[in-house]
């Protein structure tokens, strides 16, 4: 299953606080993902 939608926003905002922006925005595109696969289901 993916992860909730709300926890991999959660788990952004950390990464961009804690690591370097390329990290983040890595990060972001799996959030991207899974709210594409929650809004096809």
């Amino acid at each position: 299953m993916w992860p909730d939608c709300s926890t991999a926003i959660a788990t952004r905002i950390l990464y961009h606080q804690e690591r370097k922006q390329s990290t983040a925005k890595n990060h972001f595109y799996k959030e991207y993902n899974c709210m594409i696969h929650y809004y096809l289901l």
